[in-house]
């Protein structure tokens, strides 16, 4: 079993109300950045990650699309651990935190949604 596709999309989500706080400010929108991995078998896994405001969901994008998506064509969906692995030690230059930590955990949660599907179960 191989991912054959990686889809990554980012949604604006306005808040119904504004919100702030001492450290943000204004918040109107959550940044809502999406991770779908299909494998060859045309199963589709989804996980999710955010950013609060429009700040950051644009580079968390681009860093799923440039230097995440390439990395998980070809691999076995079933290998989690080393999936995740082999992401952490690619984007450790990047940060251990922050959009690197985003971007891995959205691919995670879409690895482990795939394998819940797989297996008719519900992911929690």
């Amino acid at each position: 079993m191989k991912i054959e596709a990686v889809d990554c999309d980012l949604f604006f989500i306005p808040l119904p109300r504004v919100m702030s706080d001492s450290t943000h400010g204004q918040i109107e929108f959550f940044s809502h950045v999406t991770v779908r991995i299909r494998d060859r078998d045309g199963a589709v896994g989804t996980g999710y990650t955010y950013t609060v405001g429009k700040t950051g969901g644009p580079a968390l994008l681009a860093l799923l699309k440039h230097d995440v998506v390439p990395r998980l064509l070809g691999e076995d969906p079933r290998e989690i651990d080393r999936v995740w692995q082999k992401l952490w030690w690619a984007l450790h230059y990047v940060g251990r935190g922050g959009l690197a930590s985003f971007a891995i955990s959205a691919v995670d949660i879409a690895l482990w949604d795939l394998r819940a599907r797989r297996a008719d179960q519900p992911l929690w």
